[in-house]
C-alpha cells in the first residue's frame, strides 16, 4: 500500500522534497528529511513499530523490484 502511494504521488514528491527522504504511513506522507538517519529516529519515535515506507525521492523512473524466498528444511542439505 506505502509503496502504490509513494508512485502515485512521485512527482508531487520531487516538486516538494527533492533529493531528501520521505516517510509514508497510511498513504501519507508524514516526514521528510535530507538524512535518513534523523528521520527514521522521528518515525520511530512517534509510530513506534509500525510499517512506514522510507524512500529516496528522485525523478527516476519506477522499477519493480521482486523478491525471492525459500526455506530450508531438516535434513535436505547434504
Amino acid at each position: 500500500r506505502e509503496t502504490e502511494a509513494f508512485w502515485a504521488m512521485q512527482a508531487d514528491l520531487v516538486a516538494h522534497y527533492p533529493d531528501e527522504y520521505v516517510a509514508i504511513y497510511q498513504g501519507q506522507v508524514v516526514d521528510h528529511d535530507p538524512d535518513i538517519t534523523h528521520l527514521e529516529q522521528r518515525v520511530a519515535e512517534r509510530l513506534g513499530e509500525a510499517t512506514v515506507l522510507i524512500a529516496p525521492v528522485t525523478d527516476a523512473p519506477r522499477r519493480d523490484l521482486s523478491t525471492v524466498s525459500f526455506r530450508l528444511e531438516s535434513g535436505s542439505v547434504s
